[in-house]
């Protein structure tokens, strides 16, 4: 049997509880989130650890001590998105000829807040957190043992989102194509499609 052992602060005592990481895996349902992502992740440790919620209890996957749950993987699913959105903008402007407009120090400008507020928009945590609920990724976050059975709190999504697209960078060997294929199975970058300029 696979356990780690978590500690609670309850009435200034420390408690040890035993928490099964397999039971634990089981809940997340990675098959579940695999198929709503089209992608299957070659080292499921990432996914476990996108997935998991503050007081989740799980504490170490593949060997790492996790030290915020998944806050360390959404902090850097932010850039992730930024990185992504960001070669899709130039891409198309690119190849719709404003390399043009780019070199004018005014539409440099015009296009630099563009850029910002593509980023922001399709980044944000009300589309990350929309994602996250209309895709079913909240149905499969572990959750803090008090809240097993409800669904996630909507500060949770945001952060799973984020985490997950994190998780599937990393596993994919850092490939910009996978990560945006599967924004574009979450429908996360068609917002960009929503701001004009």
């Amino acid at each position: 049997m696979l356990t780690c052992v978590v500690y609670l602060r309850i009435v200034k005592k420390d408690i040890p509880f035993i928490i099964d990481v397999r039971t634990m895996a089981t809940e997340i349902d990675l098959d579940r989130a695999q198929t709503i992502l089209d992608y299957q992740f070659r080292n499921p440790d990432y996914l476990i650890e996108a997935l998991q919620a503050a007081g989740s209890g799980l504490q170490v996957t593949g060997g790492r001590p996790l030290a915020e749950v998944n806050k360390m993987l959404a902090q850097f699913g932010d850039a992730v998105i930024k990185v992504v959105l960001l070669q899709i903008w130039v891409l198309t402007q690119l190849s719709r000829g404003m390399l043009h407009a780019m070199r004018s120090r005014s539409e440099n400008s015009r296009w630099k807040g563009f850029a910002n507020e593509l980023v922001s928009r399709v980044g944000s945590k009300d589309s990350l957190a929309a994602v996250a609920r209309t895709s079913g990724l909240d149905m499969c976050i572990a959750l803090n043992p008090s809240q097993r059975g409800r669904v996630a709190a909507p500060a949770v999504l945001p952060a799973t989102a984020t985490a997950v697209l994190a998780a599937i960078w990393l596993d994919s060997l850092h490939s910009v194509e996978v990560t945006r294929s599967v924004m574009a199975v979450l429908r996360l970058a068609l917002g960009a499609s929503a701001v004009s300029c």
